[in-house]
């Protein structure tokens, strides 16, 4: 309520999320908010007004706010560090009504998609996009899905031929002309070198260190290391401009 009463633009993600789009429901440790990066001080500063500690835990993506037994994850950006949270993610939200307190909650395809990249040894949240697709894949705007993937489409195509697996009852929910576009390319690519050096994404969907011998000892280039230069430095030539 005091993020509203401040006017400060945010959506509502996570569990919160998840349960207004699907209605199942898990016991949630703390609320995310997601913000974009400039207004993330504003928000800070909101909270430290109400008694919260907060705090920049990762400059890439996340910071968090504490009280008591209540956290607050102020979310600005992907976990794996390829993009941050644009003006799109509240244009595209959706009004909902959560803890009696009305706020957006974000897009359900920007939902999917940063889910999609949660796949670690210790957390795979497939469940939650198929949920997802079952509850909402007649409304999905699914161009957007793809452009939102844009690069990483074979992620995307991988779980939805795990959702025709899953739920066979349902794969007609996905449009045939989304599967044909993705197949499409698989087909091109298959027969296609790849050449782009030793790399690997695996960073890209693990962060905890899974595929640290990758890089270490086998001597692959880390995707997402190499995403987070280059938006760090499309992002000072965009401060120079301005100056």
């Amino acid at each position: 309520m005091a993020l509203n009463e401040a006017k400060v633009p945010y959506a509502v993600g996570g569990a919160f999320a998840l349960h207004w789009y699907t209605g199942f429901w898990r016991v949630a440790k703390d609320l995310d908010i997601l913000l974009q990066p400039p207004h993330v001080p504003w928000a800070m500063s909101v909270l430290e007004a109400l008694g919260f500690a907060t705090r920049v835990r990762h400059e890439q993506w996340l910071a968090e706010a504490l009280l008591d037994q209540r956290k607050i994850d102020l979310v600005f950006g992907m976990g794996n560090w390829i993009s941050y949270v644009d003006r799109g993610y509240l244009e595209r939200a959706r009004s909902a009504l959560i803890l009696e307190v009305p706020v957006l909650v974000m897009p359900a395809e920007e939902l999917i998609y940063s889910k999609a990249f949660v796949a670690s040894r210790e957390r795979y949240d497939a469940a939650d996009i198929f949920h997802l697709l079952v509850a909402t894949a007649p409304t999905l705007d699914w161009p957007h899905l793809l452009d939102l993937f844009g690069e990483h489409w074979e992620l995307l195509l991988s779980h939805l031929v795990m959702f025709r697996y899953v739920y066979p009852s349902h794969r007609d929910l996905v449009p045939p002309g989304v599967l044909d576009e993705l197949l499409a390319r698989f087909q091109r690519t298959r027969v296609r070198p790849w050449r782009g050096g030793e790399l690997c994404r695996g960073f890209l969907l693990d962060g905890i260190g899974t595929y640290s011998l990758d890089v270490t000892e086998w001597g692959y280039r880390d995707a997402r290391q190499e995403a987070w230069e280059e938006r760090e430095m499309r992002r000072l030539e965009e401060r120079e401009e301005a100056a």
